[in-house]
């Protein structure tokens, strides 16, 4: 045995977790926020979804329509048969895309965001 005295190390600041200070800041801001936007009942809230929708999308009777008749030209192309599935969903997506672009809010940048997105993942871009 040595004379050594062993030390304890003091605990570094990631093992001892945030402070109590800290800790209490972040209740309170969730307190906070949450206490800041009000409870909806679920009818109530469906139609506030519904009429921002609308502003962006357009009406959904006119929109789904062109959506649809988009889809349905796009399946009378010859190559529509030899498309792969995830190719075929691709091109529907964007056909929704579009048909909310031509019915809503043209500058709505969502459908312009999700148009790349879609025609990545038709050309292979899920792997």
């Amino acid at each position: 045995m040595t004379n050594e005295t062993i030390q304890p190390r003091p605990p570094r600041r990631a093992e001892v977790g945030p402070s109590m200070a800290e800790r209490m800041a972040t209740a309170a801001e969730d307190h906070i926020s949450k206490a800041a936007i009000p409870y909806l009942p679920p009818a109530a809230k469906a139609e506030t979804i519904t009429k921002e929708r609308k502003n962006a999308h357009g009406d959904w009777l006119v929109q789904s329509s062109l959506g649809n008749r988009l889809k349905g030209l796009m399946r009378d192309g010859s190559n529509w048969p030899d498309l792969r599935p995830h190719q075929q969903e691709a091109l529907d997506m964007i056909a929704t895309k579009i048909s909310r672009i031509l019915s809503g809010d043209p500058a709505h940048e969502d459908h312009w965001d999700d148009i790349m997105g879609y025609a990545l993942l038709g050309k292979g871009g899920h792997k």
